[in-house]
This record gives structure tokens, C-alpha cells and sequence, in this order.
């Protein structure tokens, strides 16, 4: 599957600077089934940090988390469960030097279509820094299992 070879270049080429990846699923399902076959088919060490519910900094929790596990690559959950999901989305926007500066990894946002919309609106300047987002949908799930 062409997403998945995707998603696991764009989490180990860039050594030692940051990049930011987004990735778009609606199924929580998929998304496990996803960081599985990356985990086992390409032997990729992944780091998953999900968001609680108060979170309202996007950078703090990424900072405080990479401080004490010093990632490779940091995938985040959870943003469909953030109470204040525009203020978080925003102060990224605000932020978003600071990532670059402070991070010397790849982070993926994992997000749903709602989240991704979100984002788009509320955070573009730190949106851009993305490619085009890395798909997964239902209508894949079947190549995955195979």
C-alpha cells in the first residue's frame, strides 16, 4: 500500500531536524492496524503520545514528553478528544517557530477530517509546514489486513 510506504519514509528520512506530518483517518481501528504494519513490516521504533482531554498546548506536551523519552519520531493521538481543540490548534499556530527549533524529529499529527479542517483554519501557517496529508480510509483497510 502506497500510503503506508508513505507514512514510513517521511518517519525516518529526516534524521536529526524536524518535519511535520499529517495524517488523515476517521477510523481508530485503521490507525492501530496502520502503526502495527509499520512497527512490524518496516521495523520502525514508533513514539505515540495521546492527548488527554485539558491539554492546551500542543508544543508543552510534545516538549515535556521529549525530554523525558527522547523520540526518534513522535506520533500524536487524540486530538478528537481535546476539550479546547481551537485553542490548542491555535497556539500551535502561534508556536510553531518553536517547534522547529526545539524538536530534532518527525512529528505526526494523526487526525480525523473534522481535526483536519480544524487545523487548516485554525493553525495554516503551521499546517503548511506539512506536505500533502497521508491518507488512510475505510476503502483501504482491506489492503492493510493482507
Amino acid at each position: 500500500m502506497q500510503a503506508l510506504a508513505t507514512l514510513a519514509r517521511a518517519i525516518t528520512l529526516p534524521r536529526q531536524r524536524f518535519s511535520l506530518i499529517v495524517v488523515r483517518s476517521n477510523s481508530s481501528d485503521l490507525r492501530h492496524q496502520v502503526l502495527d504494519l509499520i512497527r512490524r513490516e518496516y521495523s520502525i521504533a514508533i513514539e505515540t503520545l495521546v492527548l488527554e482531554r485539558f491539554v492546551s498546548n500542543l508544543y508543552t506536551e510534545i516538549q515535556s514528553y521529549s525530554l523525558a523519552e527522547r523520540p526518534s519520531n513522535l506520533v500524536v493521538l487524540g486530538f478528537e478528544n481535546v476539550e479546547h481543540l481551537d485553542d490548542l490548534l491555535a497556539s500551535a499556530n502561534r508556536m510553531r517557530d518553536g517547534f522547529r527549533q526545539q524538536f530534532t524529529f518527525p512529528v505526526v499529527l494523526w487526525v480525523d477530517d473534522d481535526v483536519a479542517n480544524k487545523l487548516i483554519k485554525l493553525a495554516p501557517d503551521f499546517y503548511s509546514w506539512a506536505g500533502t496529508p497521508i491518507c488512510f480510509d475505510d476503502s483501504s483497510s482491506g489492503e492493510l489486513k493482507n
